[in-house]
């Protein structure tokens, strides 16, 4: 969950209805409303889709298959990285995992992770939530 960004889409969607209120600053209130309204809507999608994506994807997906249900990843790593950005402790390791896709949800705490074999083929896969 990125919450600066959060806080920031909510806030111009809350900027905007205050700006709708007087007559003379209407016309900023309405696109402020608007375009904050169209990145929750954006996002709030995405998370759905990483959702279904993810639960449709088998175990053994190929990485054609993960991007073309899940889109481009946010970031690939070697397998060796952590959820938190760190080094990933030896028991963290995932035997044959030379590459790993992550997708990061904006709006809630959650990411997906595949961790793909040499061949490009999914050897493990996670739904990480912090709920």
């Amino acid at each position: 969950m990125n919450v600066p960004a959060t806080l920031a889409i909510l806030c111009t969607c809350l900027l905007g209805i205050a700006l709708l209120i007087p007559k003379r600053t209407r016309s900023l209130g309405l696109p402020l409303f608007a375009a904050g309204l169209v990145l929750l809507s954006y996002f709030w999608w995405q998370n759905l889709h990483y959702d279904k994506a993810f639960d449709r994807l088998p175990d053994r997906a190929s990485r054609a298959d993960i991007v073309a249900g899940m889109g481009a990843p946010d970031r690939v790593t070697d397998g060796s990285i952590s959820i938190y950005g760190n080094a990933k402790a030896a028991s963290e390791l995932i035997s044959g995992c030379t590459e790993e896709l992550w997708y990061v949800s904006l709006l809630s705490p959650e990411q997906y992770a595949f961790c793909l074999d040499s061949s490009g083929y999914c050897v493990k896969k996670y739904h990480y939530t912090s709920y």
